[in-house]
C-alpha cells in the first residue's frame, strides 16, 4: 500500500516499503520523524503542513514530496535515517538523505535545536527539533531545486530567514 496522505500535500509513511514508493515517485522529499507523545513535534506540525501546502503542486505531482514519519510506527524508516530526537526533519534526494545548500547565519532560537551537517558538502541533513526558521529555509531551497526540474507548484519564496548551518 502507497503512503496515505495526511492532509492534502502530506503523506504518512508507516513503513519502508512505503518510503521507497515514496522516493521513487519523487526525486525530493522533506520528511517529519515525529512521534504522537511529542510537544514540540504538535507545535511545528501546523508550520510543516503549511510549507507542504505552498510547495506541493495540485494532485500531489512533480518532483518535491512532504511526508511525515511517525519513529514509533516505522521504525525501520527511522532506523535507516538514524533518527534519535523529534522532531527531526530529513532532506532527502533520490531517496538518500544528501541535504541542501542554506544560508549561514540566524537568530537566536527559543527552543534547543541541533543542525546536522555534512563535513564534506557543508549541507544541511536534518534538522532536530522545532526550528521554524531553519524548516523554512530548508523547504525554501529543495523546493527551488525541484521548480528547477519542473515542479510546477512550488511557490516562489516560503518567508525570509536565515539559517545558523553548524554541527
Amino acid at each position: 500500500m502507497a503512503a496515505e496522505a495526511h492532509s492534502d500535500a502530506v503523506h504518512v509513511i508507516n513503513n519502508l516499503k512505503e518510503f521507497n514508493e515514496l522516493a521513487a515517485a519523487h526525486k525530493y522529499l522533506i520528511l517529519d520523524f515525529t512521534a504522537v507523545w511529542c510537544p514540540p513535534c504538535k507545535i511545528i506540525k501546523p508550520i510543516f503542513e503549511r510549507l507542504a501546502r505552498e510547495h506541493t503542486p495540485p494532485g500531489g505531482k512533480g518532483p518535491l514530496a512532504f511526508a511525515t514519519v511517525d519513529v514509533d510506527e516505522a521504525t525501520d524508516v527511522a532506523r535507516k535515517f538514524e533518527v534519535s530526537a523529534m522532531p527531526t526533519f530529513i532532506f532527502a534526494v533520490n531517496g538518500e538523505a544528501t541535504g541542501v545548500d542554506v544560508l549561514t547565519q540566524a537568530p537566536p532560537l527559543d527552543a534547543p535545536s541541533v543542525l546536522k551537517v555534512d563535513d564534506g558538502s557543508g549541507r544541511l541533513k536534518a534538522i532536530q527539533g522545532a526550528n521554524p526558521p531553519a524548516l523554512y529555509e530548508a523547504v525554501k531551497q529543495v523546493a527551488k531545486l525541484a521548480k528547477a526540474e519542473g515542479g510546477a507548484g512550488a511557490a516562489e519564496d516560503a518567508g525570509s530567514v536565515e539559517v545558523t548551518a553548524e554541527a
